[in-house]
């Protein structure tokens, strides 16, 4: 579906990173996320001697704000300067990890306190993303293959950080203690905000919050932006769609140690690599999309995602513990991280700006709100049944999400 702001495709456009604001944004991102897994890493293990209630009150911690105002946030979005709100938001979770970092460095471990400035923590953070998102079409100025570009490498630094930042944490670890991990990741929330400072001096003409807006309440502006995607002919098939599949999704790495093993001595390590194999394969799929063809025809690429996934997750499931799985999941990664550009690259082009944060946002929020569900269901089936069983019922879930996508109509006119 292409639209007047779009650039001409064929026309050469420039590196992202040589866009000094866009260098500066994605400089800022790589550092924070990295922080990020230091953070969850450490405060993970701190928690750890509390036994099972600590880690499901640190994971309902991380976990449930995301849900719960996720969809608000999406209104502050929209209605403030996109990039003073990232710049804030980094000084207050600054603020907050260097609050975390001062107790477990005095020895003042109270869990009530270490959960309360996590749960905080992930108050605050969930506007990041969702505007970070919203304010790239600025950076691109409506250039189609420019924007798809950006979202790339913004998307594929998230993926990557996510694999490195935990193998690196856990060397670190071993040398500094968990509160000198929190000081780094409080140290690369300022470093991102000085950055996002300086990227917004190379942003003079940056989209603004439109004015004239009516004044209306935030949770009318809220129905307003789900009342937006349930009637849009492409957004609100999978939107619809999305929460089955996150649920599936989010069960796949649980259900795996089961399937190695059930038939395998050496699962620690194979489970490893499968993960790896896993995130390879999605930021395979988002460079795919970013340097072929594949960047004119993402409605193709939103249709067969789920359909692609479900058959590599069965794939998996007849593999077994075999080394034939690490393909298989990078087949699985592929049109994940494909998909995941086509997406943010779609809403960026085709939804006003007055709009967008809370689309971002809610696609954020309401679509994960099943995914902690998905372990639970599929390792009760593990139990039941085999690990192969629940595995391949993953698969069947996931190909039935995406032959609803194929055969939704509006995805194909979607260029």
């Amino acid at each position: 579906m292409a639209t007047a702001s779009e650039a001409d495709t064929s026309a050469p456009h420039p590196h992202p990173l040589r866009t000094k604001a866009f260098l500066l944004m994605w400089v800022a991102l790589t550092v924070s996320v990295l922080g990020d897994q230091f953070y969850r890493v450490a405060l993970t293990l701190t928690v750890a001697d509390r036994g099972p209630f600590g880690l499901a009150a640190l994971g309902m911690a991380l976990a449930v704000p995301i849900a719960v105002v996720g969809l608000v946030a999406g209104v502050f979005i929209d209605r403030h300067d996109r990039l003073r709100l990232l710049v804030r938001t980094d000084v207050v979770r600054a603020v907050i990890v260097a609050v975390l970092a001062f107790l477990l460095l005095t020895g003042h471990r109270s869990f009530p306190a270490l959960i309360a400035l996590a749960v905080l923590l992930s108050f605050v953070s969930v506007v990041f993303t969702p505007a970070l998102q919203a304010l790239l079409p600025s950076l691109s100025k409506g250039d189609q293959r420019r924007l798809i570009s950006m979202d790339a490498w913004i998307l594929g630094a998230v993926s990557t950080t996510g694999v490195v930042g935990p193998a690196l944490a856990g060397v670190l670890l071993q040398v500094a203690s968990a509160g000198a991990l929190m000081v780094v990741d409080a140290i690369t929330f300022a470093f991102s905000a000085v950055l996002i400072l300086l990227a917004g001096r190379e942003m003079p003409d940056r989209e603004r919050p439109p004015s004239g807006l009516p004044a209306r309440g935030k949770f009318e502006a809220v129905g307003e932006g789900l009342r937006f995607l349930m009637k849009h002919p492409v957004l609100g098939p999978c939107f619809r769609t999305f929460p089955l599949m996150d649920f599936a999704l989010n069960s796949v790495p649980f259900v795996l140690p089961l399937v190695l093993a059930a038939t395998s001595d050496a699962g620690t390590e194979k489970y490893g690599l499968m993960l790896g194999a896993l995130a390879v394969g999605r930021v395979a799929g988002m460079a795919l999309l970013n340097r072929t063809s594949l960047k004119d025809h993402r409605g193709a690429v939103l249709r067969y995602n789920f359909l692609v996934q479900g058959a590599g997750v069965l794939l998996v499931a007849a593999a077994g513990e075999s080394l034939a799985g690490l393909p298989c999941l990078v087949l699985v990664g592929l049109p994940a991280g494909a998909a995941q550009v086509a997406m943010a690259s779609y809403i960026q082009l085709e939804v006003a700006p007055q709009m967008r944060g809370r689309v971002f946002a809610a696609l954020t929020s309401v679509v994960s709100w099943l995914a902690p569900f998905g372990p639970l269901v599929f390792v009760t089936v593990a139990g039941l049944t085999t690990p192969a069983v629940a595995m391949a019922a993953i698969g069947i879930l996931l190909a039935a999400g995406g032959a609803r996508l194929y055969l939704c109509r509006p995805l194909r006119l979607v260029l």
